[in-house]
């Protein structure tokens, strides 16, 4: 063989081995950083649930101490405010209901005890005056008390009126789901 085909046999062997030698270290170092690249992604999703877990166990520990300390504030204001505004309630004699319930749209009569046990109605105090006018708390006058009340409500609170031991009349409407306070005023809407 001469030297210039032994050159050029030279050449391309030694291609043809670069080739093969450059394709088998890419699949093997492909799979490697594959492998490498799936184990950090394992490591770094378990950490993800380790802290989100951990997230989780600190949040419920802060809303239990806040529900806790809430708990204990409003005990604490409510003996304060108990405590500052004893004097300033209104004498309320409990009183047995006068009126039963005729129809299951009218509001009835409920003892004190009774009003606001269920935390399903919504609380609404009203004041009524001598002159058979009903008020809600900012002094709007409720002109479908009847509706609300039931049609013997001027009946009931008249009888009230007369009787100078009760202050406060409470009602529970089952349709509109509220109980009503109503102050006994024992003057004129007009004064």
């Amino acid at each position: 063989m001469n030297k210039g085909g032994t050159i050029v046999a030279f050449v391309v062997g030694l291609g043809i081995g670069s080739a093969a030698t450059w394709f088998y270290a890419k699949k093997r170092y492909e799979a490697i950083i594959n492998e490498e690249v799936s184990s950090a992604r394992e490591t770094y999703n378990q950490l993800g649930k380790d802290l989100i877990e951990k997230n989780n166990r600190l949040k419920d520990k802060m809303f239990e101490k806040f529900d806790k300390e809430l708990s204990e504030d409003l005990e604490e204001y409510e003996t304060i405010v108990e405590k500052e505004y004893a004097e300033e309630k209104p004498q309320v004699k409990t009183v047995t209901p006068t009126s039963t319930k005729n129809s299951p749209y009218e509001a009835y009569e409920i003892p004190e005890e009774e009003y606001g046990s269920d935390d399903l109605y919504s609380l609404v105090s009203l004041t009524y005056f001598s002159d058979g006018v009903i008020t809600d708390d900012f002094d709007e006058i409720v002109d479908d008390s009847k509706s609300i009340l039931g049609e013997n409500i001027y009946d009931i609170l008249d009888n009230y009126e007369n009787n100078s031991e009760v202050d406060i009349v409470h009602f529970r409407n089952d349709v509109r789901r509220s109980d009503y306070q109503i102050l006994l005023a024992r003057c004129n809407f007009n004064e």
